[in-house]
């Protein structure tokens, strides 16, 4: 018969357990450690070795933040009055050259068409310009000449009908002497600009002349007249 504890304030009997002695303690810690291992050890080898290969795919998979954009500078453009602020523009290489006329080459390089913050011309009545094309000549004569694209006339595509402006272009027409080479450029300013590139093509009208041979030369003066396409 099991022995019973007996609690004299409530009468009532309990079971008694012995208490356990120090070697059943140190064999029981001994147990749960082991235990601990087959259940934890299994897990961590489980665990995937990091490869070279995943680093490499982690480091790609990476999002990152897009460069910043270079900002667009305002540019602007000198005349003989001042200077225009160049807001947008499109830049032709039309690789125009006639010889037709007086052994003389007559070389179109570069045509910059460019939309302008609107300026005010106080000489032509407060006249509004917003746009600007810029014709680049090269001349070269094989004889004494006098040519002046600087005083010449421009029609653009969208109808409209300038001089050039001689004050605000180069000086380097005029008198051409043989065998010498002149370049610069001749300016235009319109009162309607949009888009730059809405020009498709431009026209270009300017006189020249040489000192006549004889009285019945007739070659002597010539009419330029000259359209390019803007592509």
């Amino acid at each position: 018969m099991k022995k019973q504890a007996v609690w004299p304030k409530h009468q009532q009997t309990y079971p008694h357990h012995p208490q356990s002695t120090p070697r059943q303690v140190w064999w029981f810690g001994v147990a749960a450690i082991i235990l601990l291992l087959f259940i934890v050890v299994p897990k961590i080898t489980a665990i995937p070795a990091t490869t070279a290969a995943d680093v490499t795919r982690q480091t790609h998979n990476t999002p990152t933040l897009s460069e910043p954009k270079a900002s667009t500078k305002t540019t602007a453009v000198k005349f003989n009055d001042g200077e225009a602020t160049v807001l947008k523009s499109a830049t032709y290489q039309p690789n125009f050259l006639d010889l037709s006329w007086g052994g003389t080459d007559v070389k179109i390089d570069q045509v910059k068409v460019l939309k302008i913050r609107p300026i005010t011309s106080e000489d032509e009545n407060d006249r509004i310009y917003r746009g600007m094309v810029v014709v680049h000549f090269n001349i070269s004569p094989s004889q004494d000449i006098t040519m002046y694209p600087t005083q010449g006339v421009l029609v653009t595509s969208d109808g409209q009908q300038v001089n050039a402006d001689s004050y605000s272009s180069d000086t380097f027409d005029g008198d051409i002497a043989k065998d010498v080479t002149k370049a610069g450029n001749v300016v235009f300013f319109l009162t309607a600009m949009d888009d730059p590139k809405a020009i498709k093509s431009i026209r270009l009208k300017w006189d020249a002349h040489y000192d006549g041979v004889s009285f019945n030369d007739t070659t002597n003066f010539h009419d330029y007249d000259v359209t390019l396409k803007l592509r």
